[in-house]
Parts: structure tokens; C-alpha cells; sequence
């Protein structure tokens, strides 16, 4: 999903000032996934944490996904 062509990045500021990165995006499989991650330095980040998206943040996704 974090290598695919349709992901979604939306930046989230954590209210102890840390700076993370939310990607929405579709496995090959056609999974939903949200997968977060925080910048280490360079191009490289750590993943904190992943999920499936809800069914509002389903509906957001496939919005934005038909619009590109």
C-alpha cells in the first residue's frame, strides 16, 4: 500500500508537537488501509501504527480516489 499509486498523505500534528504522516491508500488486494508513520530523517520513517479505514473515512478515500 505505501508503494502504490493511489495513497492519500495527510499530515497530523500530535498535540505533543510530534509531526506524523497518515497515508491512505488500497493494498493489491484492495484493502483500505491507513498506515502512519513518523519521519526519522531523510526519506526514511518509522510506522507507528495501521488500521482499516473507517466507513466515513472509506467514503472520503473512494471521494478523493474518483476525483484524480
Amino acid at each position: 500500500m505505501l508503494y502504490g499509486g493511489h495513497r492519500r498523505p495527510v499530515l497530523v500534528r500530535h498535540p505533543h508537537g510530534v509531526v506524523l504522516l497518515s497515508i491512505w491508500g488500497r493494498t493489491q488486494a484492495g484493502r483500505l488501509l491507513i498506515v502512519t508513520v513518523r519521519p526519522v530523517g531523510g526519506f526514511d520513517s518509522q510506522i507507528v501504527g495501521a488500521r482499516d479505514l473507517t466507513s466515513d473515512e472509506r467514503e472520503e478515500f473512494e471521494s478523493w480516489e474518483n476525483s484524480r
